[in-house]
């Protein structure tokens, strides 16, 4: 619903809704209920703030079905996530209005204040839940994480960076082959399909405010979640209710964020007529790249292989290597016939089913 009401094709939000629902993220943290039941709200919150900026206001049903969404995330049980969710909504909502030049600063201020009574409300019908929790949170022996340990193990690495294409670069915990110890925190994959799609829509020189908004969303999202100074500053001073969760937890808004993304890579192959050569230049880098990394397996400051580290590595750039030519073979095939392109959204289910 959102996918479509900002742009994409039937086909392509199909596909961004795939992504999004099982990236790797999604894949591993579905299954502790609290956290995927806060999330899921997301998209049809921005779904009805879409709606009601196209009809310059919030009809009464649409009104009732934000309060009951926003409500369903706040006492869905997880107060970071639901945290992340907020904050990301009224950020969304905040640039939104200031950059729709079609409204005036009266018409903005009017349906910010409507807004604002509509948002207030799930608040207060979830008191009975949110008022016990705060004072839960604040006779819990729950303590903030050690500096050290966000740092060096809860933050991406840079020599983590293969994660972003290929989920199991470092083994899977499922299969015993993970040998970085981290996988559970380290959830930056929307899988070769969808990374290709995000490449090929940031090649394309089309712009629009949700391609913007989205781009710097994972940008930004990406550089809170990797280890440089600003994150070592940043984590330095203890935030209350997020200094005692997980930084990476907010690496669902980077899967939000790609999956939009690479819906407009969808739609943008779709118009192409001819193959992008610079998509494919970019992606036969990246991959060489990662190749290099598998067979060469660096000596890495953090990184401890193990004796089936370099087979791990292998077996996962074999799989994303055939996926690659896959997609690659799909958009030759388009050539031919424009129906083609819709083989992407089965190869994207293969690959994600099989990482889940």
């Amino acid at each position: 619903l959102f996918a479509t009401e900002i742009g994409l094709s039937a086909t392509a939000a199909v596909a961004s809704a795939i992504l999004f629902n099982f990236s790797s993220f999604a894949s591993i943290w579905m299954e502790f209920n609290t956290i995927w039941h806060t999330i899921l709200w997301l998209p049809l919150l921005l779904f009805i703030i879409e709606r009601g900026i196209k009809q310059r206001k919030l009809l009464l049903g649409q009104k009732i079905l934000f309060i009951l969404a926003l409500f369903s995330a706040i006492t869905a049980g997880h107060p970071q996530d639901f945290l992340n969710c907020f904050l990301f909504l009224v950020i969304y909502i905040t640039i939104r209005l200031l950059t729709l030049k079609t409204w005036t600063n009266k018409e903005k201020i009017e349906f910010m204040t409507g807004l604002l009574f509509i948002i207030l409300i799930p608040f207060l019908l979830a008191a009975p839940q949110l008022l016990p929790t705060i004072e839960l949170f604040k006779n819990s022996a729950r303590v903030n994480h050690d500096y050290q340990q966000i740092i060096s193990k809860m933050l991406v690495q840079w020599w983590q960076f293969p994660l972003l294409v290929v989920q199991d670069f470092f083994g899977n915990p499922a299969t015993k082959t993970n040998f970085t110890g981290d996988y559970v925190g380290k959830t930056l994959s929307i899988g070769v399909v969808g990374f290709s799609l995000t490449i090929a829509t940031l090649v394309d020189p089309k712009k629009s405010f949700h391609k913007i908004f989205f781009f710097w969303t994972a940008l930004v999202i990406f550089l809170l979640t990797v280890n440089t100074p600003i994150t070592q500053l940043l984590y330095r001073y203890p935030i209350p209710i997020m200094s005692t969760g997980t930084p990476t937890r907010i690496l669902f808004l980077l899967m939000l964020s790609l999956s939009v993304l690479a819906g407009f890579g969808f739609d943008s192959l779709a118009k192409q007529k001819k193959i992008a050569v610079q998509l494919l230049f970019i992606l036969s880098g990246i991959f060489v790249l990662l190749w290099l990394f598998a067979l060469l397996h660096p000596a890495i400051p953090g990184l401890i292989y193990t004796a089936q580290s370099f087979i791990v590595m292998k077996r996962a750039m074999i799989f994303s290597s055939i996926i690659l030519c896959a997609f690659i073979a799909i958009l030759i095939a388009k050539k031919y016939s424009s129906f083609a392109l819709y083989a992407l959204i089965a190869l994207s289910v293969v690959e994600l089913l099989y990482s889940f």
